[in-house]
């Protein structure tokens, strides 16, 4: 059974019509880096907050498992090796969740919870690279855990 009968959006498109919309509620809202991240889940990243706490999120593809994934996590983030609180490497942590769509015949609807953990390296004003391992929890359809790990660049306007 279907569980959207019709597309009206090819689920290819989701990602980067959900990462639109939030790009356009950001603005102007402080810091925020869009960028790419490569890995489990390829796809676009966005984050909003620079320091100690931000959002971010994430609409991508999981080739591994033919679907499309938006996630959010709302990261806590530390300076490593700070001298006066001006480290350009900071690592990490945040609980989120995520939404997942079979890009199959069936387009099964997947919802979990999941945690970010990675680490951060601002190597110019306006670009960050990070890499981050996210585990996840996958609640509904059917319960069932696996780990995505993705190196990533985000610029900041």
């Amino acid at each position: 059974m279907r569980l959207f009968p019709v597309r009206l959006i090819p689920v290819r498109l989701i990602p980067l019509l959900v990462l639109a919309l939030l790009v356009h509620e950001a603005q102007g809202q402080g810091q925020t880096g869009v960028g790419v991240q490569v890995g489990d889940i390829t796809g676009l990243s966005l984050k909003i907050g620079a320091t100690g706490r931000a959002y971010d999120f994430a609409a991508a593809w999981d080739f591994n498992a033919e679907s499309v994934v938006v996630q959010a996590h709302v990261l806590l983030a530390q300076p490593v090796l700070s001298q006066a609180g001006t480290s350009r490497v900071r690592w990490y942590y945040g609980p989120g969740g995520f939404i997942r769509l079979n890009d199959r015949a069936d387009s099964e609807l997947g919802v979990g919870l999941s945690v970010n953990v990675g680490v951060s390296y601002r190597f110019a004003p306006q670009f960050e690279g990070f890499a981050q391992a996210t585990p996840r929890l996958l609640l509904v359809p059917a319960s069932d855990v696996d780990l995505g790990v993705a190196l990533g660049i985000r610029f900041y306007p």
